[in-house]
């Protein structure tokens, strides 16, 4: 492992040139996620690296600590954020891969047609149900925080119908491929009644050539640019809400930086006894 270089001025710790440029540089979500993930995958940095040089600029650890308040202070907030998470967080980088995949299975045999129809199926309802509970906005005209101004900015950019292709299309869409899906379900569970659907359709609850018929595969795909700034936000605003509800639930209260050794911060929490 490479040292990292220390230095000491007034006595506090102060960072390499590499990895204050990578944690300090730029203030906006999104170039700071990818520029973390683009060092990872290139091997220039390493999780060793940023876990033995911490964030250690107080301002910063506030401003963080100031977004995990507001969001313990702002339940209908959490719940918003919560919905969003729930629905960007879905893996739509697998999703489009078995999009592709049943592209590439038109002419394949009935069970390889059936599975990868099932688990398209599967990822288009889990889509529709998380998406059913997406909030308008976050039901604020301003915060606090800068983190939570700049997620919420992000947010609404998605869904403005000023765009060509904006999420709410997409989930809309996708909301109503998998309503159609279930009436189908609903005739083929008949059919096994009347004793006219065949194993294979029993099995995976409609077919390939049913799914077929439904689905428009360019509007989907025409829609992957979006879901991935989507992930990009659920990333940003997973971490804080994850702090926030365990704060909430604990009734933790007044967080407390305390130094400890020479490069590294410590939260210790007080609980609330008055509740």
């Amino acid at each position: 492992m490479r040292e990292q270089e220390k230095q000491t001025k007034e006595g506090n710790p102060i960072l390499d040139e590499r990895t204050a440029d990578l944690l300090f540089r730029g203030n906006d979500i999104e170039d700071i996620l990818s520029r973390i993930k683009s060092q990872l995958v290139s091997g220039t940095v390493t999780l060793d690296d940023l876990m033995k040089n911490p964030l250690s600029d107080i301002a910063a650890i506030n401003a963080r600590l100031d977004t995990i308040g507001e969001l313990v202070c702002n339940p209908d907030l959490r719940n918003r954020l919560a919905a969003i998470v729930k629905t960007f967080g879905i893996d739509y980088e697998e999703f489009y891969k078995k999009l592709d995949e049943y592209i590439r299975l038109k002419h394949a045999e009935s069970y390889s047609k059936g599975r990868v129809a099932k688990q398209l199926s599967n990822f288009i309802d889990s889509i529709a149900e998380a998406a059913e509970q997406l909030p308008l906005d976050l039901g604020s005209r301003r915060f606090h925080s800068r983190t939570l101004e700049e997620i919420s900015a992000k947010y609404a950019a998605l869904f403005d119908e000023t765009h060509l292709h904006n999420a709410r299309q997409f989930f809309e869409y996708v909301i109503n491929l998998s309503e159609r899906m279930q009436s189908l379900r609903l005739k083929n569970d008949e059919g096994k009644k009347t004793g006219f659907a065949s194993i294979f359709e029993q099995d995976v609850g409609i077919t390939y050539e049913q799914l077929n018929a439904l689905i428009d595969v360019q509007e989907l795909k025409r829609f992957k640019p979006l879901v991935e700034t989507a992930k990009i936000i659920a990333l940003a605003a997973s971490p804080y809400l994850t702090l926030a509800e365990r704060a909430f639930e604990h009734k933790y209260s007044c967080p407390e930086i305390v130094p400890r050794e020479d490069n590294c911060l410590i939260m210790t929490y007080s609980q609330n006894k008055s509740s």
